[in-house]
């Protein structure tokens, strides 16, 4: 009898390359670390026991690349190197997006970004660096999207001149808190933020795509949005379309009850099943 599958820990080399080639493609973050590489981390802290940090710094932007890697953390070259991957990415079509990650406020890095301008050069530094590398790979423009939970994300666009397709996620969250906390913050902005003013604001910015939480399209949360709401229903779906015109959505997170309805609705869903 053949084992069980189980899924290998997120961030690694071997759980992109596995969604990359069984699905339409990818979703993961990026992080600037101390000696200013790439690596593949989502939360803000690395994401490994205490017992295994010691006596070292906490967050992921205090520790270099090679200690990251020791700990079995992917780099953005590691991925690009992978032929598995590129073969996906770059020959088969597949989609990746990319979420850049500001350093935590708390952190000493974060701490040094208190100014606007100095996190949008900081945003816009890691935006190029990453743009440059997938160049350098010939990943066509076409496959891959950068975004990030950062208030005006046209400004490091701007800065960098960024080419790529790029998004702002909405809405806008803080680097630091607890999960419950952060949807404090973000819920109000998102009940005053109507599927129409969100279109508008992307294409107005000049985004490839928007970002949607899948809240628009639920009963629930769909009846406390000011102005006309969305949904799966037809004539929901035709107002969702004459409000789009053509713009793609990424509906997120599209659970295994929502997926049949997402993809029927003419959206792409973001899953993390």
């Amino acid at each position: 009898m053949s084992e069980a599958w189980s899924p290998a820990p997120e961030n690694t080399l071997e759980s992109l390359r596995h969604g990359i080639v069984n699905t339409d493609g990818i979703e993961f973050d990026i992080r600037m670390t101390s000696d200013n590489q790439l690596v593949i981390h989502h939360d803000a802290e690395v994401s490994i026991s205490p017992e295994r940090i010691n006596d070292r710094s906490k967050w992921v932007d205090e520790w270099s690349l090679d200690e990251l890697k020791e700990e079995g953390f992917c780099s953005l070259d590691d991925l690009l190197n992978d032929s598995e991957v590129i073969e996906h990415w770059r020959e088969k079509g597949k989609m990746v997006c990319l979420e850049f990650k500001r350093p935590h406020r708390f952190s000493p890095k974060g701490r040094r970004l208190l100014k606007n301008s100095e996190s949008v050069n900081s945003m816009a530094k890691t935006m190029k660096l990453t743009e440059s590398k997938l160049d350098e790979y010939e990943i066509p423009q076409q496959n891959s999207v950068f975004y990030s939970f950062f208030k005006n994300m046209k400004r490091p666009v701007l800065t960098s001149q960024i080419k790529r397709n790029w998004a702002e996620l909405m809405p806008n969250i803080p680097t630091f808190g607890s999960r419950t906390f952060k949807r404090l913050v973000a819920y109000p902005q998102y009940l005053i933020t109507p599927i129409s003013r969100l279109i508008k604001r992307h294409r107005t910015a000049g985004a490839a795509m928007i970002p949607c939480a899948i809240e628009y399209f639920t009963p629930l949360y769909g009846r406390a949005l000011i102005g006309k709401r969305v949904g799966f229903r037809d004539k929901q779906i035709k107002f969702l379309s004459s409000q789009q015109k053509g713009m793609p959505i990424y509906a997120w997170p599209a659970r295994p009850d929502y997926e049949y309805r997402v993809l029927s609705a003419g959206l792409t869903g973001l899953t993390d099943n």
